[in-house]
C-alpha cells in the first residue's frame, strides 16, 4: 500500500501495515486489532463516499470514546472530508448551532442521543445525513453498522493538501456564540510526531484512553500520538475512578494522560492504595491547571510522575511541556516543545522581564488557519503570525512559563472550557430573569465550579430548581451551574457593566 504523508489518516493506515495483528483498542474484556479497526474504517469510507460525502465535507461526530469513534474518525479523513468533534453531552439546541455553522453534510452519534440528533437537524438546509451507531436504529435514519456491512472496504486515502482541513474544535468565545478552530492535515501530523517523541511512546506502550477524543488535548495527545506509536489505546467511554484505576491494573497501563479532576478524584477515591500503580511509567497533565500540592501528593501515593502540560484548541494541544528528564518548576506548565515560540508580552506588545505578568502569545508550526467563516475573530487573536492566547503568566529566571490567569472570564472545569456569555445568553432569554451574570468559583476537585447570579423581573416568582431543570434541558451537564443565588441588583460599574469580580469576592 502506497503512503502519502499529507492526509492524518495515514497515521492508521501505517500502523496497519507495520504490525496488522497488534492490539489496538482496549474496550473492557474485548481486544480488537489494528487490521479489523483498519477494515471497518476502509469499509465506512466507501459508505460514506456512495452517500455523496466529498473531500471538504463536514460530519459532526458525536461519540464517547470508542472503537467506533476511532473507526469514524479516520474513515471521514481518508474519504477527503473534514471531521467536526462534539461534546457527547450537548443538548439538541447547541448541537444546531454547530451544524448550522460548520453547515455540516452528516452526523455521526450513537442510539443514546437520536432524539437530540434529530431535533437538531430540523430547518437544516445544508444536513443531508444522520448515521447512529448502537442497536435498535430507526429505519428513518442510516445504521452505522450496517453501513460497514454492507459496504467492500476501499483502502484508497484521499491525497488531500497539507495545509486542508482535517478538524474542526470548537471553542466558545467571550460572546457566548462557539467558533470553529480550522486545523490542517499537517498541523495534526505534526504535533502528533512532536508528542510521540516528547513523550517517548513506543510500540508496547498502553495508554489510557480516558480524555475525551472530541477534546484537542485527548484527541491528539493520547488517540493520534498513540496511533501514531503503534500503541494500545485503553478505552473508557467517561472517566470513573475506581474505573481509571481498575483498567490501569487490569491491563498494564503505560502512560496516563489525565486533567486535575481526574487525579483528584483517583487521589481521594477510596482504598485507592489497593490498586497496582506499576505499570505507569508516567502521568501527563493538561486542560487546566494542576495544584502542586495536588501533585506532590499524587506522585507520594502511587510512585509515579506527572509531567505538566499546556495548550489550546488553536495550538492543536500542546504547546509547552515539562520535559521528561528535566528539572521540573512547582507549578509551571513547562517550556515551548518542538515547533513552537512562546512570548510574555504587555497590552502594547513588548517582552516583560522575567518574572513579570504578561499574556502569552505563541507562534506555532500545529497554528490553526482561523475559525471557520470568522476572519475579523482570527485576525483579532492572530497578530503578525502570533496567537494571542488570553492566558496571563509568567516565565521565571530559567525560563520556564506558570499560568496565573486569564484575560477573560472563561471558566475550566474539570478540563472543559466554559463560557459565560453563552449560559447569559440562555438565561436572559428567560422569561422572568431580568439580568444574569456567570462566575467561577473555586473548587478543589473540579477546578471551577459555575454560579449563576440572577435578577428576576418585578413581580415575577422563579426557583432555584426550576432555573436548575431549565439549563439541563438545554444546556450540556458541565455547563450548567452548580449554584444558583438571587439578588436585587447586581453590582455594575458607571458604564453599566456587571462587576463579577465583586459578585466573586462576595461568595
Amino acid at each position: 500500500m502506497e503512503i502519502t504523508d499529507n492526509n492524518l489518516a495515514n497515521l492508521l493506515k501505517k500502523y496497519v501495515i507495520a504490525d496488522p495483528a497488534r492490539i489496538l483498542c482496549i474496550t473492557g474484556d474485548e481486544e480488537t486489532k489494528a487490521k479489523t479497526v483498519w477494515d471497518s474504517s476502509c469499509r465506512f469510507s466507501s459508505a460514506l463516499k456512495e452517500i455523496g460525502i466529498q473531500r471538504g465535507s463536514r460530519i459532526i461526530l458525536v461519540l464517547p470514546n470508542s472503537v467506533e469513534y476511532i473507526i469514524a474518525y479516520y474513515a471521514i479523513l481518508a474519504a477527503g472530508a473534514v471531521v467536526v468533534p462534539a461534546n457527547v453531552m450537548l443538548k439538541a439546541r447547541e448541537l444546531h448551532y454547530l451544524m448550522d455553522d460548520c453547515e455540516a453534510r452528516a452526523i455521526i452519534s450513537g442510539i443514546e442521543k437520536i432524539e437530540d440528533v434529530l431535533s437538531a437537524s430540523e430547518s437544516l438546509t445544508t444536513l443531508r445525513h444522520q448515521i447512529i451507531q448502537g442497536d435498535k436504529v430507526p429505519h428513518n435514519v442510516l445504521h452505522f453498522e450496517r453501513l460497514i456491512e454492507e459496504h467492500q472496504p476501499d483502502e484508497m486515502v484521499a491525497d488531500v493538501s497539507s495545509n486542508d482541513t482535517a478538524v474542526i474544535l470548537y471553542t466558545a468565545g467571550t460572546t457566548g456564540r462557539p467558533k470553529g478552530a480550522e486545523l490542517t492535515h499537517s498541523a495534526l501530523l505534526g504535533n502528533a510526531q512532536m508528542c510521540i517523541n516528547l513523550f517517548q511512546a513506543r510500540p508496547d506502550d498502553r495508554i489510557l484512553g480516558i480524555l475525551p477524543f472530541f477534546h484537542a488535548f485527548g484527541q491528539t495527545a493520547v488517540m493520534n500520538t498513540g496511533i501514531g506509536a503503534g500503541a494500545s489505546l485503553v478505552l473508557l467511554p467517561e472517566f470513573e475512578p475506581e474505573d481509571a484505576l481498575t483498567a490501569i491494573k487490569k491491563h498494564q497501563v503505560t502512560i496516563f494522560m489525565g486533567n486535575p479532576s481526574m487525579f483528584s478524584m483517583m487521589l481521594t477515591y477510596p482504598n485507592s492504595d489497593q490498586y497496582d500503580f506499576s505499570s505507569v511509567r508516567y502521568c501527563v497533565s493538561g486542560g487546566s491547571a494542576l495544584k502542586p500540592d495536588l501533585m506532590k501528593s499524587f506522585e507520594e501515593k502511587f510512585n509515579t510522575e506527572i509531567l505538566e502540560s499546556y495548550g489550546l484548541c488553536e495550538t492543536t494541544a500542546l504547546a509547552t511541556f515539562n520535559h521528561m528528564h528535566r528539572d521540573r518548576h512547582a507549578g509551571s506548565v513547562g517550556m515551548p516543545v518542538d515547533g513552537v515560540e512562546v512570548r510574555v508580552v504587555d497590552d502594547s506588545g513588548e517582552d516583560v522581564r522575567c518574572g513579570e505578568v504578561g499574556e502569552l502569545i505563541i507562534r506555532s508550526d500545529y497554528l490553526m488557519k482561523g475559525y471557520l467563516n470568522r476572519p475579523e475573530a482570527t485576525r483579532e487573536v492572530v497578530k503578525d503570525g502570533w496567537f494571542h492566547s488570553g492566558d496571563m503568566g509568567f516565565a521565571d529566571d530559567d525560563g520556564y512559563l506558570h499560568i496565573i490567569d486569564r484575560k477573560t472570564d472563561m471558566i475550566v472545569k474539570s478540563g472543559f472550557n466554559v463560557y459565560p456569555a453563552e449560559i447569559e445568553e440562555l438565561l436572559r432569554a428567560h422569561p422572568s430573569i431580568k439580568e444574569a451574570a456567570i462566575i467561577g468559583i473555586p473548587d478543589y476537585v473540579q477546578g471551577e465550579e459555575i454560579k449563576a447570579c440572577i435578577v428576576i423581573n418585578e413581580g415575577e416568582t422563579l426557583s432555584a430548581e426550576d432555573l436548575a431543570s431549565y439549563c439541563k434541558e438545554r444546556l450540556a451537564k458541565y455547563k450548567c451551574p452548580r449554584y444558583i443565588q438571587f439578588y436585587q441588583q447586581l453590582p455594575e460599574s458607571p458604564s453599566g457593566k456587571i462587576l463579577k469580580n465583586k459578585l466573586k469576592n462576595s461568595s
